[in-house]
């Protein structure tokens, strides 16, 4: 018999990040990242996504076409990677919005 349920939501993740994708926006390798999982992402927005298996932190763009379709791209604030344009396909999830780095010395 169950006489109460509680459902716990996440709503900060601490994540470490890996690489250099994002230097130009002062997020570097091995700095904490902050990630409000209930924040919607607006256009510009540095994300933290998951693509098939893999997770990465980038800008978030939304570019809307003359006929009016919608595109989405992930994009690295570092001009040695590309962007990575988001399929209907795609095994995609937008994780939540980065709000702070930490950063220790």
């Amino acid at each position: 018999m169950i006489l109460f349920q509680v459902e716990i939501k996440i709503l900060y993740l601490y994540v470490r990040v890996r690489g250099d994708s994002m230097r130009d926006l002062n997020i570097h390798n091995g700095m904490i990242a902050v990630v409000d999982r209930l924040k919607k992402p607006e256009n510009g927005s540095i994300v933290v996504a998951r693509l098939g298996s893999a997770y990465t932190i980038k800008k978030w763009k939304e570019i809307e076409t003359y006929t009016k379709r919608r595109k989405f791209y992930l994009v690295p604030a570092n001009p040695e990677y590309n962007q990575i344009k988001i399929n209907e396909a795609d095994d995609f999830e937008i994780i939540g919005v980065v709000t702070h780095g930490l950063m220790s010395f």
